[in-house]
């Protein structure tokens, strides 16, 4: 098994940089080379089969690379399994959230007391809850990031929504181009594998994750909220009054 994990490695070496490579799979491939490399044998028999192996099996590497578990893995499995606890405890600061539509790699809430913005929700075209503006929570190769989203949708909303977003100050935001569809307007990584490719402690990685999703949650829908608040905004979305005011938390 080690001596066929090394040619593997070896052979992802010499191919790595080809012309052509999938950009997500020569990320993973690194990650998995950086693992591997503490067991380094150099060995001239060991090049030719890897060479022999790219050769016959090169599209069966490349998706075993794309698929090989990691640290990474791991952690985001603890809080895919921690998830309606991290929102829980996101409420119990003051802040409404519900769980919106996930995928394999990204767990996603939104920020209900953002949905009485007129247009908000319901006009969106990214997950079946219509909404514009996710959380998310994305794994990636080699670490875990919490990202907030604008989405697509309604053209004239989305647009309103993202002079309001650009208004928080705090995100510094304001300088960056608005896209068409997905905008990110705010991130923060919160897991990622250190140099030789792995994560110590996994447990403690995950409970620093969670504590850093909630801390950032609760900043940025503050700060986002603030940004809607003012009278410049409200007068935007023209059919909110004061007594109609996002909620901030408590």
């Amino acid at each position: 098994m080690f001596l066929f994990k090394v040619a593997i490695r070896n052979a992802f070496s010499l191919h790595l940089n080809e012309p052509g490579s999938d950009s997500l799979a020569r990320t993973t491939l690194e990650a998995y080379l950086k693992m591997l490399r503490r067991n380094h044998v150099d060995d001239d028999n060991l090049q030719e089969i890897a060479r022999e192996l790219w050769r016959k099996h090169k599209n069966a590497l490349i998706y075993l690379a794309d698929n090989t578990p990691n640290d990474i893995d791991d952690v985001f499995s603890k809080l895919r399994d921690s998830f309606k606890g991290i929102l829980s405890a996101i409420e119990e600061k003051g802040v409404q959230v519900v769980e919106d539509q996930s995928e394999n790699t990204i767990l996603r809430f939104a920020f209900t007391g953002w949905d009485k913005i007129p247009g908000f929700k319901g006009n969106g075209t990214w997950t079946s809850s219509k909404r514009f503006i996710l959380f998310e929570i994305k794994r990636r190769p080699d670490k875990i990031s919490c990202e907030i989203y604008l989405g697509p949708g309604d053209e004239k909303i989305r647009h309103r929504l993202w002079i309001a977003c650009s208004k928080a100050q705090e995100c510094k935001i304001g300088t960056r181009r608005e896209t068409p569809e997905w905008t990110r307007i705010a991130s923060l990584p919160i897991c990622k594998l250190n140099n030789e490719g792995e994560i110590e402690d996994i447990e403690k990685e995950k409970n620093d994750a969670i504590k850093a999703i909630i801390d950032f949650a609760i900043k940025r829908y503050t700060v986002f909220t603030k940004a809607f608040n003012t009278p410049e905004i409200l007068g935007m979305f023209n059919s909110l009054d004061e007594k109609d005011a996002l909620t901030e938390p408590r």
